[in-house]
């Protein structure tokens, strides 16, 4: 198998592994339950300031109800990840390091 082949495979493998490494650790690091406290601390706010049955107060409304529900959609999946996701990163790391021993048998070969 030509060797830049394999180098282009190991190159778009590493991207793959990456980018779901990166997109585990958001999920790690996102707070959404202390983003739901803020937001309705903005939203309690807003609407003593605004008034609660006016037009615009219904406006905010709508628009918090709207975020809440993402930020709970969020809570939920990062809450089912915490069971599995930590295997998947171990998985994926050990991954990218046996592409790096693959890239390092490569380099050797070239010489």
């Amino acid at each position: 198998m030509n060797e830049s082949i394999i180098r282009q495979v190991v190159n778009e493998t590493r991207k793959k592994i990456q980018k779901r490494l990166d997109e585990l650790d958001a999920l790690w690091k996102a707070d959404p339950l202390g983003e739901l406290v803020e937001l309705r601390k903005k939203v309690a706010e807003k609407l003593n300031s605004e008034g609660h049955f006016t037009e615009e107060g219904l406006k905010i409304l709508q628009e918090a109800a709207r975020k809440e529900k993402k930020l709970l959609t969020l809570s939920k999946k990062q809450h089912k990840a915490m069971l599995t996701s930590g295997e998947e990163e171990v998985k994926l790391k050990m991954q990218l390091g046996d592409l790096s021993f693959l890239e390092f048998q490569l380099s050797l070969r070239g010489k």
